[in-house]
């Protein structure tokens, strides 16, 4: 009988590892595993370091700048992995090189914009909004100096993600967040101040572009479909027309804006209504979270690529086939790690991060919902863009947003006038937990709409063919 098992086990781990999805699942999810265990130690670190407030200071920062980047209508962010995946699917070697060209050049456009506007007026805006005044603006204007360099980094892994080289992806991943957590050590031991997050932030991303531009130009040519050299990328930018791809990316960016809103306009109603020590519990508890997302993101990286291929190459049958397999490992998945998250919270956070802390455990708890959430509701992003279904996600969003913010609004009023009054850290924790409710409502509502459509649409798809 033992025999007869043994052999069903090693049939079955044939199969499975037989199957180039679960290869590639297994090859990124090792890599994020122990990118996992990096961010935690960095997370951890940081927030003893820094306390609530000047965490808050940075996280306000932060957020203020991706708030300025939801007025990015061109999409490409959003619209690149899409546009790869269907260009490799057709085996189409000039509309890869246009497509990575096009995607620079404008994101370089969109960021001198922004670097512009912030140079110019962030501060100004800045000191009418939040309590610390022009410093989170000159803070967020420092900080998009990096996003050119990221821009270029973001083009390299998606690349690599696209030609499903998923050991190259995990081996950049765990140089980044290794890389990373050295800088950001490295910068709050010297001195423990938001400044020196964004000076961490800066040499980051300076020295893993560099890093992802010297696996790009070795694993450029590992597969039959040759991507160009970085170089000739560069000079393509300058003939390239823009016209089809802003076309195709309005929808997307539309749709991307208002993903980042659901995150990050909670959070700054928070800090301009409830100030930066309410805002650092917030926006603390999100990024642990979204930390612990490396755990189940490798399927979710994996879809990014499989679900345009599979379009461009009409195989809606089988796409329908690893969509199930799919929600159903993310829900369990999610459901085991966040779940741990909230259950456990109690016990971890006074020891790891101090008493300082404490008030952040109910918001963590919280957010552990809204990590399951959007583990689950990640993996519809890249098939509703594939199917062009985007429009209809961004009108979850909206409904979404109709029915969230306006009560969030009124709660947070009132708790603002508590905290103005007393400051105490009970009001302060009140006015976290709301920012992290409304964030967990508007992702439930625009989750469960965006299911249904995409899985309607994608069973339409499959009768049809």
């Amino acid at each position: 009988m033992g025999l007869i098992h043994s052999e069903r086990f090693q049939a079955l781990r044939r199969r499975l590892m037989g199957s180039r999805f679960v290869r590639d699942a297994f090859a990124l999810q090792v890599g994020k595993l122990v990118a996992t265990g990096m961010a935690a130690l960095s997370y951890i670190i940081t927030l003893r370091l820094l306390g609530p407030s000047e965490y808050g200071v940075y996280g306000l920062a932060n957020g203020f700048l991706m708030l300025l980047y939801t007025v990015d209508f061109t999409g490409m962010g959003s619209t690149i992995s899409t546009l790869l995946g269907i260009a490799i699917g057709k085996r189409d070697v000039p509309a890869v090189l246009d497509t990575m060209a096009a995607f620079m050049r404008i994101s370089w456009m969109v960021h001198g914009i922004i670097l512009l506007f912030l140079w110019l007026l962030g501060g100004a805006v800045a000191g009418a909004l939040y309590p610390s005044g022009a410093r989170v603006g000159l803070l967020a204007a420092v900080l998009a100096l990096a996003l050119p360099v990221d821009s270029l980094y973001v083009l390299i892994t998606t690349a690599l993600l696209a030609r499903r080289q998923m050991r190259a992806f995990a081996t950049l991943q765990i140089l980044n967040q290794l890389t990373l957590t050295v800088c950001v050590i490295t910068a709050l031991l010297i001195h423990p101040f938001a400044e020196s997050m964004i000076a961490a932030r800066l040499v980051f991303s300076v020295i893993t572009m560099l890093m992802a531009w010297s696996i790009y130009a070795r694993r450029r040519l590992d597969t039959d479909l040759e991507f160009p050299p970085l170089m000739r990328v560069f000079g393509a930018m300058r003939r390239v027309r823009l016209r089809p791809y802003l076309g195709v990316g309005f929808a997307n960016a539309v749709d991307k804006s208002l993903g980042n809103l659901m995150l990050y306009l909670p959070q700054q109603l928070v800090g301009v209504l409830a100030g930066e020590r309410a805002a650092g519990y917030l926006i603390s508890a999100t990024n642990g979270v979204n930390n612990l997302s490396l755990l189940t993101g490798a399927l979710f990286d994996t879809m990014r690529a499989v679900v345009p291929q599979r379009v461009g190459a009409r195989d809606y049958q089988g796409l329908w086939r690893v969509m199930g397999r799919v929600l159903v490992a993310l829900a369990i998945g999610s459901a085991g790690v966040y779940g741990g998250l909230a259950l456990f919270a109690p016990l971890f956070v006074p020891p790891l991060l101090g008493e300082t802390w404490r008030n952040i455990i109910p918001v963590l708890s919280v957010a552990a919902i809204f990590g399951a959430i959007s583990t689950v509701g990640g993996v519809f992003g890249p098939l509703y863009r594939a199917l062009n279904r985007i429009w209809g996600a961004v009108v979850n969003k909206l409904i979404a947003f109709s029915i969230v913010l306006p009560v969030g609004f009124v709660v947070l009023g009132r708790i603002s006038d508590s905290v103005s009054a007393s400051d105490t850290a009970d009001m302060m924790r009140s006015a976290a937990l709301t920012g992290a409710w409304m964030i967990v409502v508007v992702y439930g509502v625009s989750v469960g709409l965006t299911a249904w459509m995409s899985l309607r649409a994608l069973y339409q798809a499959r009768s049809d063919v």
